[in-house]
């Protein structure tokens, strides 16, 4: 992202944004991985796993519902900033 924002492709707060939901979303993988004890890109359909994941990700409080919606969160700004910024869907720079 770093290179983005010197280029003026991007600016910084999106930089900003997309390098920490990157940093999220890759914890969210090494979570599941380590788990599965095996390379898996999905998250579990089971509400008890799903519960385990959510802690493991949000602390020892945290719910499936919790975590769950901190992912669409992350997600749909992932893809806002991607349609804006590097399709060009949105304002310019």
């Amino acid at each position: 992202m770093k290179g983005l924002v010197q280029a003026g492709a991007l600016p910084a707060n999106a930089g900003d944004e997309l390098r920490e939901d990157y940093v999220f979303l890759r914890r969210v993988e090494h979570c599941l991985q380590i788990f599965e004890d095996r390379q898996v890109h999905a998250l579990p359909e089971d509400a008890e796993e799903l519960a385990a994941l959510a802690r493991r990700m949000m602390g020892v409080e945290a719910t499936a519902e919790a975590f769950q919606a901190r992912l669409a969160e992350v997600s749909g700004r992932v893809r806002r900033n991607y349609e804006r910024y590097l399709l060009g869907k949105g304002q310019a720079v």
